[in-house]
């Protein structure tokens, strides 16, 4: 169901009444209850954000993530300043919204740790399991930490499901796959045709020709032949 829920603060007496002002504003429409309940994993991340205009205030909302990990909001909360109290605002509707945070699913809540938030976190749904974000943890170990080597690392690990991915980040796994019976080996890369450079003959090289080693034969005979001989030529 859709829930909107507006709280206004009455300041004045019976006699000098004064108008309502404007103090949290909660919006969740049914239609994203129910994607939400029905089409998304029962995690919910949480972020904030001050509002720049005429109007000050912060702006909280409630983010799920889809079936193919896509961005699906849930609900969102205008309050006066992040605290406790807005937090629990929050949550109390929100859970009216997606019908109660049942300890029968394994909740995964994600933040930055914000003012207040964990604590309410504990105290309505104290089963469900505390995330903090990625990103919010790498800026504060980038300012003590920098460099293009660590920030790999550091992505690679936090995208890690298990310690066997992260031991395999420094380097390439070694391949131990073993050819089947059978199996047709792998194409040769190179030709496996030699023509000889000298005679222009298949099937064998320059070094190996036939033609260049009688030359070289010759020559050497020759050298091995007495002066008188050379001469009498």
């Amino acid at each position: 169901m859709s829930v909107v829920t507006l709280q206004c603060v009455v300041d004045g007496t019976e006699v000098i009444p004064s108008a309502p002002i404007f103090k949290t504003f909660f919006l969740g429409l049914s239609a994203l209850g129910d994607g939400f309940s029905e089409g998304c994993s029962p995690f919910l991340g949480f972020d904030g954000d001050h509002l720049k205009g005429l109007f000050w205030g912060v702006l909280l909302a409630a983010i799920g993530l889809d079936g193919n990990n896509g961005l699906f909001p849930v609900a969102f909360v205008v309050v006066e300043s992040e605290c406790k109290e807005s937090w629990s605002f929050f949550f109390e509707n929100l859970s009216r919204m997606v019908g109660g945070f049942s300890i029968d699913k394994p909740w995964t809540f994600m933040s930055e740790r914000q003012k207040g938030l964990v604590e309410t976190i504990n105290e309505i749904v104290p089963h469900a399991i505390n995330r903090r974000c990625a990103r919010h943890i790498y800026a504060n170990f980038r300012s003590q930490f920098a460099g293009a080597a660590l920030k790999r690392y550091f992505w690679q690990a936090a995208r890690s499901y298990n310690a066997a991915v992260i031991k395999r980040m420094p380097g390439r796994p070694k391949k131990s796959r073993r050819k089947e019976p059978g199996e047709a080996p792998n194409a040769v890369k190179r030709s496996s045709i030699v023509r000889c450079r000298a005679c222009n003959e298949l099937g064998h090289n320059r070094r190996t020709c036939p033609s260049i080693q009688v030359r070289n034969s010759g020559k050497d005979s020759d050298l091995h032949v007495p002066l008188s001989q050379l001469t009498k030529k």
